[in-house]
């Protein structure tokens, strides 16, 4: 694997064991119930912002080596290209700024969107060393399935999930025989996680909460998914993909 994957992998990581160490506290019966109820919601809600921040962080990555790897703009995806497009116009359009007037608004947004912009037609036009990368990775739901397969699709991937599913690590976590049903199992772990993490978040005071074993499982899961994303990418960039 390369070693800016590799760092990605191995970083993500040592930020599932922090996420560990704070379910300790959800297993520990001397600790108040509430504290341990609390404990469980607060991993949960950090798990879920360390995967997402985990998955962008690859596919930008990704993204980055393909450009890199491209001699001109006709090698690029052309999701690639559509998606720097969008991604820098949504980010100029959203971006507020601090002002005293919409004039002086208005003036400080062309200040700052005129250099993305240029950098943005040079890139189009054929100058591959312009960084388009600011805005380019961006998921706008939970890091489910069909949004991490969106994020993977700007490098050329048609359906991350489906090729990190044929991969060992996955297979062995679900104990499944071929990667059809390593694909299925995976689907539903996802969703039954974001749908746990997003109960937790309308509602911090919700009664119902996982167990520390069931948030140790999804701790296993992720860290199953990075392992093979990583080979994932390593097979199709660095073994003729």
């Amino acid at each position: 694997m390369s070693s800016a994957f590799s760092v990605i992998v191995e970083d993500f990581s040592s930020r599932l064991e922090s996420v560990s160490e704070i379910v300790v506290t959800a297993t520990n019966k001397t600790a108040l119930p509430k504290l341990r109820v609390a404990s469980i919601h607060a991993a949960t809600l950090l798990l879920a912002a360390t995967f997402e921040e985990f998955v962008r962080e690859m596919a930008r990555e990704s993204a980055v080596h393909i450009v890199r790897k491209a001699k001109r703009v006709s090698d690029l995806p052309e999701k690639l290209l559509d998606t720097a497009w969008k991604r820098t116009l949504d980010g100029i359009m959203y971006k507020k700024h601090a002002a005293q007037s919409k004039k002086e608004s208005l003036e400080i947004s062309i200040k700052l969107a005129r250099p993305k912009m240029e950098a943005l037609f040079a890139f189009i036009e054929g100058d591959l060393n312009q960084d388009i990368f600011d805005n380019l990775i961006h998921n706008e739901n939970n890091m489910r399935a069909n949004e991490i397969n969106s994020l993977f699709k700007v490098s050329g991937f048609k359906n991350a999930c489906v090729e990190v599913c044929k991969r060992a690590e996955l297979k062995n976590f679900f104990g499944a025989e071929d990667e059809g049903q390593t694909h299925g199992a995976l689907l539903a772990a996802l969703e039954d996680f974001f749908n746990r993490r997003n109960e937790i978040a309308h509602s911090l005071n919700s009664a119902s909460s996982s167990g520390p074993e069931q948030i140790q499982r999804d701790i296993d899961l992720f860290r199953a998914f990075s392992r093979d994303l990583g080979s994932t990418i390593n097979l199709t960039f660095f073994n003729g993909g």
